[in-house]
C-alpha cells in the first residue's frame, strides 16, 4: 500500500510544474525543451537510486503469507493461468481498467475539456495537482482504515461509488463558465476517493488471488489499466465526440487558437456513462473471499490438525 501512495505525488508534480515552466509565444519551444530535459534527468536519477536498494524480496517477511519458507508461491505461468480462471479477480481487473482508463482520460484531456469554458492552463494544472494531493490523503485514509478493520469489499465499493458521483458532479459543473471554486472542490473529492481505490484494489486483488504471487496479480492489474487508459483516451478523441466551439464558448474560451480547440462535452458524457454502468454492476454484484487473510488466521490451527472454518464470502 505504501508504494502505491507515491503515484499521486508524481502526478501532482507533473500537473503543476509544466504550466508554470512552459511559457507561450515564441519562447514555448525553448521552455518545453528545457522541461523535457529536466524530466529526463529526474527520471534517470530515480532509476539509478533504485538500483542499489531494490531487492527481489524483503529481508523480513511483511506477513506470514509472505514467508517463502512457510508458503509456496506459484510460478509465474501457473499463477497467470490461475488468475485467468479466477472470476472475482477478472471482475476486479475489469473495474480497475475502467477506473484507471477514466482517470487517464481526465488527466490527459482535462485542459482540452476545460479551456472552452473559460478555464486557463494554469488553473487546470492547479486542479490536477490538487486532485492528486488530495488523492494521496484519500489513499492514506483508506489504507489505514482497511489495515485495521479488514473491510476490503465494503470500503472499496463505497470509494468507487463516491468517486463516480463526484466525477459526475465535476462534469456537470465544469460545463458552466467561471465556476472555478466548485470545479476545484469536486476534482479534489474525485481525487480523494479515486486515488483511495488504488491501494484497496491492489490489496483486495492479492487477497482474492492468493496463493498467486503478489507481483503477478498487481502486474496484471496495472497492465490492464494502462491498456484501457490508452484505448479510452484514443476513443475519446475521435471525431464523433468532437464539436466545434459555440459562439458563447468562443467568447470565454482560454484555449490556444493554433491548436484548433474542440468541444469535448460528448467525450466526457461517454466516459461518465461507461463509468456509471460499471460502477452499478460492481457495487451490486461483486463478491469475493479473503483467501490470504484466511490462510494467515488459521495457519497454526491447520498445522495442529484442527477444524478450519470455511472461506467466508464478502459482499
Amino acid at each position: 500500500m505504501v508504494l502505491t501512495l507515491a503515484n499521486p505525488v508524481g502526478i501532482a508534480a507533473g500537473m503543476i510544474v509544466p504550466p508554470a515552466v512552459v511559457t507561450g509565444g515564441t519562447d514555448m519551444p525553448k521552455t518545453f525543451s528545457k522541461l523535457l530535459i529536466f524530466l529526463s534527468i529526474i527520471s534517470a536519477i530515480s532509476v539509478l537510486l533504485t538500483l542499489p536498494v531494490c531487492r527481489n524480496k524483503p529481508t523480513i517477511p511483511p506477513s506470514p503469507s509472505g514467508d517463502d519458507k512457510k508458503n509456496t508461491k506459484l510460478p509465474f505461468l501457473k499463477g497467470l493461468k490461475q488468475l485467468l480462471r479466477n472470476r472475482p479477480f477478472l471482475f476486479m481487473a475489469a473495474m480497475w481498467s475502467i477506473g484507471i482508463g477514466t482517470f487517464n482520460v481526465f488527466i490527459t484531456l482535462m485542459e482540452q475539456m476545460l479551456c472552452p469554458y473559460g478555464y486557463t492552463d494554469k488553473f487546470t494544472g492547479i486542479c490536477g495537482g490538487a486532485m492528486s494531493l488530495t488523492g494521496l490523503v484519500g489513499a492514506m485514509v483508506a489504507s489505514i482504515y482497511v489495515d485495521k478493520t479488514k473491510n476490503f469489499v465494503p470500503t472499496l465499493k463505497t470509494f468507487y461509488a463516491l468517486a463516480m458521483l463526484t466525477m459526475l458532479g465535476y462534469l456537470m459543473v465544469s460545463y458552466h463558465p467561471h465556476q472555478n471554486a466548485a470545479v476545484l472542490v469536486l476534482l479534489c473529492l474525485f481525487g480523494f476517493f479515486g486515488y483511495g481505490l488504488l491501494p484497496l484494489m491492489i490489496e483486495l486483488a492479492v487477497e482474492t488471488s492468493y496463493p498467486v504471487n503478489t507481483a503477478t496479480a498487481a502486474g496484471v492489474l496495472w497492465m490492464c489499466g494502462q491498456l484501457a487508459g490508452v484505448i479510452l483516451v484514443l476513443v475519446s478523441q475521435q471525431p464523433i465526440f468532437e464539436r466545434e466551439l459555440s459562439t458563447v464558448q468562443k467568447e470565454v474560451a482560454q484555449c490556444n487558437a493554433q491548436a484548433n480547440p474542440k468541444d469535448l462535452t460528448y467525450a466526457g458524457l461517454f466516459i461518465a456513462t461507461l463509468g456509471s454502468l460499471m460502477t452499478s454492476v460492481f457495487v451490486s454484484f461483486f463478491r469475493t473471499s479473503y483467501k490470504r487473510l484466511h490462510n494467515e488466521r488459521y495457519a497454526t490451527l491447520k498445522d495442529q490438525g484442527g477444524n478450519v472454518p470455511p472461506l467466508q464470502v464478502h459482499y
